[in-house]
């Protein structure tokens, strides 16, 4: 009789990593499942359509008075700052009433969380050949208990798109492909503080960058037409560097309340930096890849130096809040590059911090005096130091071994 066979060390660690990525998909449906009406920051994107399809202007002062009457009891609207490229998506869920909306948002958001993580293990994948299923389950399990996702769910807010922008483009990157790099990079558009330093770091690749520039320039432009049409270019444009100027002095954008060097400039000098320098990322993005194609480092088919070249400067420069976090995860596929130790364990460490950013900065008590509301926002704004430095380190490192045989772009 043959003894009992059992598994190996090797296939437990598997199973482990496959429940661990069930278990995350999972928390992840019920989290969206189980949550009330986004009081915060859904109701801006809502409210923004219901007043287009009204054929008024949500970048006028009419948006906060007629959002009084509207919400009665919650917190107020202080004004719409988005583009107006995000016609179509807020009047597609003004369509419906509010609760309704909320949940179909929240069921797109879940979506694109799903299609980003199989879109981030396709780019990886392709880049450095086939890959086991346990690491879609881990890179699923991460991105589904991150507390920023949880945190953007419950609030409705949308960092969720940028963070699927991002896949998006790892995925067009690896591919080679134009069409797929103009549609990421028209997603981070609609939030122009990581739009437009992607643009920048495309641009300055090289290789199509022009042309994907061009195509996702004229695909905002298109999505920003019906706003354009019936409110008028010179009163949008108007209205939203206004509603920009505002935001940037309301307290929730002050520095304690958001992330990277302004926070930490503020916290040790009560020095306040204005928030275009959000601006600078962009220079610094394309400095990045200037200087990793003069060493002949850069690689045109990796998408993780292409992710690490624009977020090293975003995690850096750019003031974020805790639920923008999210768009940290996609430097994982800088994590799993071969030959990347330095960077990919200093990158796997802060990520790992960040993940759970918010418990760890309540159990350490390491908090900016002047915050309110985001009380990680110093924590987070130490991870995100290393965390930039790695990824910069990343863009600049000697490639592991020599770049994929190039294919012809497709569009």
């Amino acid at each position: 009789m043959l003894p009992p066979s059992f598994p190996s060390r090797h296939q437990l660690v598997c199973w482990a990593l496959v429940a661990y990525g069930l278990a995350g998909a999972a928390y992840l449906l019920w989290k969206g499942l189980s949550l009330g009406s986004a009081e915060s920051d859904f109701k801006y994107v809502w409210f923004a359509g219901h007043m287009w399809l009204d054929g008024d202007d949500p970048y006028s002062e009419r948006f906060n008075t007629r959002g009084l009457e509207q919400f009665v009891g919650t917190n107020v609207l202080q004004g719409w700052s988005y583009p107006p490229s995000w016609w179509a998506i807020s009047c597609f869920h003004a369509l419906f009433p509010f609760e309704t909306a909320t949940v179909i948002w929240r069921a797109l958001n879940i979506a694109l969380v799903f299609g980003g993580c199989g879109l981030l293990l396709a780019a990886h994948r392709r880049a450095r050949g086939n890959t086991s299923w346990v690491l879609a389950a881990l890179l699923l399990g991460f991105v589904a208990t991150m507390q920023a996702t949880a945190m953007t769910l419950a609030i409705g807010q949308t960092a969720i798109v940028s963070f699927f922008g991002l896949c998006v483009l790892a995925h067009g990157t690896a591919r080679r492909s134009i069409g797929w790099q103009a549609l990421a990079v028209t997603l981070l558009l609609l939030k122009p503080q990581f739009g437009i330093a992607a643009a920048a770091a495309v641009l300055a690749s090289g290789r199509h960058g022009v042309r994907v520039v061009a195509f996702a320039a004229a695909a905002s432009l298109l999505l920003a037409l019906p706003a354009f049409t019936a409110i008028g270019i010179g009163q949008t444009v108007q209205g939203l560097l206004s509603n920009l100027a505002a935001h940037d002095r309301l307290i929730i954008f002050s520095p304690p309340e958001t992330t990277g060097l302004r926070h930490l400039l503020h916290l040790c000098t009560g020095l306040t930096l204005p928030g275009w320098v959000a601006l600078s990322s962009a220079v610094f993005a394309v400095a990045l890849v200037l200087a990793a194609r003069w060493r002949g480092h850069w690689q045109h088919a990796s998408p993780s130096q292409l992710l690490a070249a624009i977020l090293a400067p975003t995690l850096l420069w750019v003031p974020l809040h805790s639920y923008d976090l999210l768009v940290a995860a996609p430097l994982a596929l800088a994590v799993l590059d071969r030959g990347a130790a330095a960077s990919g364990i200093g990158l796997a460490a802060s990520l790992l911090l960040l993940s759970r950013a918010g418990n760890l900065a309540d159990a350490a008590g390491y908090r900016h005096p002047e915050t309110v509301v985001f009380f990680g926002s110093s924590f987070e704004s130490c991870v995100l130091l290393p965390a930039a430095v790695a990824a910069a380190l990343h863009v600049l490192q000697r490639p592991a071994r020599p770049e994929p045989r190039p294919d012809a772009a497709s569009t």
